[in-house]
């Protein structure tokens, strides 16, 4: 992880393991969830969701960059801001600047230090997360390394689990397909967003994914099918959706915890990238400098 190029970077499946292997030896914050009663937690893209782990026991309100102005007429009885964003860039940083001036505690969770939002936050309410060099979109380390400092699950054992369990399960064929359907357990439905934007990030228009739960799929999303349709399920036997061919079952620990199915997803996720044309690698340094240009930031498509 600390030598690749753009000439050869690393597919999701690989960095997996480079982003468990680098956070087993890290310290990481801890961060206390249940200092306030009614906090609004906002993210962009996957930091959303990552807030919504990270607080799952709080009666908080989520709201991404797009609605939280919304939220913010609930300030009556909302009593402190939580901002997650990886670079502390980006949106972050007007979103870090219209709290700052709310008479409100504002923290900032990410992992940069004195990144741009830090300006409007109090360095006690900064929280930084260690990240490790890994290609621009992908994080991996980052988020997970925010979940695991709130599940504390064992960074070994999860890279057992997925090296000799997940791994040996994943056909060959896993990239033949045209699209895919995945299905999660329930108490995951947290995850249908971050491996939506995953595939969307790696893929774009090339390769078709849809995510549901087990109990969502059987509200009406196979009414139309097709024979390059692959159906990945976590944790469970699938035994109705799709034949028999088109079914692959990931197995999953007996207790399951967030950071160990964010890693179990993405490792399979790296794996169709892996079987793919490299969509990803042909586009992300002309992507790097279109986003450059629109949030008037310098984006690169290694994060060092």
């Amino acid at each position: 992880m600390q030598d690749f190029t753009l000439a050869n970077l690393p597919n999701l499946d690989e960095v997996v393991f480079g982003a468990l292997e680098f956070l087993e030896s890290q310290t990481l914050p801890q961060l206390d969830v249940s200092l306030h009663t009614r906090p609004l937690i906002i993210g962009s893209g996957n930091a959303l969701p990552t807030g919504e782990i990270m607080f799952r026991d709080v009666d908080a309100v989520f709201a991404n960059e797009g609605n939280y102005e919304a939220a913010l007429s609930r300030v009556p009885v909302i009593d402190a801001f939580y901002l997650i964003s990886a670079s502390g860039g980006k949106h972050a940083v007007h979103i870090a600047e219209r709290l700052s001036g709310m008479n409100r505690p504002l923290y900032l969770i990410t992992d940069v230090p004195k990144s741009p939002a830090s300006e409007y936050v109090s360095p006690d309410r900064v929280f930084v997360y260690p990240y490790m060099r890994e290609p621009y979109t992908y994080n991996t380390s980052t988020y997970l390394g925010m979940i695991l400092g709130s599940t504390l699950e064992s960074v070994s054992t999860i890279h057992q689990f997925i090296s000799e369990k997940v791994a040996p399960s994943i056909p060959m064929n896993i990239g033949s397909y045209e699209s895919y359907t995945l299905i999660l357990p329930p108490e995951f439905s947290v995850f249908r967003p971050m491996f939506e934007t995953k595939f969307d990030e790696l893929f774009g228009p090339m390769v078709h994914a849809r995510v549901f739960t087990s109990e969502e799929i059987k509200h009406a999303k196979t009414v139309v099918s097709s024979e390059n349709q692959c159906f990945i399920s976590f944790g469970m036997q699938n035994t109705i959706f799709g034949d028999i061919g088109q079914r692959i079952h990931i197995l999953l620990p007996d207790m399951c915890g967030y950071a160990t199915f964010l890693s179990i997803g993405y490792y399979v996720i790296g794996n169709i990238q892996r079987m793919k044309p490299p969509y990803f690698k042909m586009h992300i340094e002309s992507y790097c400098k279109e986003a450059s240009q629109i949030f008037n930031q310098t984006i690169n498509p290694i994060v060092e």
